[in-house]
């Protein structure tokens, strides 16, 4: 829903300057919110894969940084893999794929 709405806005501001095509707009429309669509997709499962996971041995609570190594133990993931790495894995990937699709 994000992607389709942020090709809403891509395609309004980008047809003030350019004269619109009804196709235009339809094509660059299905592929921002296919990519996007694909990028929470891709997002899910390395966010599952890769992302760091400590269990709080006092607490029982999962965390993804921690502030004491004798109280947490790493139950999944990769150490330097957080939230922010898998995001950047995402949208790197994504975009190089959504440009790789446009060129081909």
């Amino acid at each position: 829903m994000g992607a389709f709405v942020i090709g809403i806005i891509f395609i309004t501001l980008y047809f003030i300057e350019h004269t619109f095509s009804f196709k235009l707009a339809i094509e660059w429309l299905s592929i921002i919110t296919i990519s996007g669509f694909i990028g929470s997709i891709l997002d899910s499962y390395l966010g599952v894969l890769l992302q760091v996971k400590y269990k709080d041995l006092k607490s029982g609570k999962i965390a993804e940084i921690i502030t004491n190594t004798e109280q947490f133990i790493l139950i999944s993931g990769k150490k330097k893999i957080t939230n922010n790495a898998v995001n950047f894995i995402m949208v790197l990937t994504i975009s190089l794929a959504t440009y790789i699709f446009l060129v081909m």
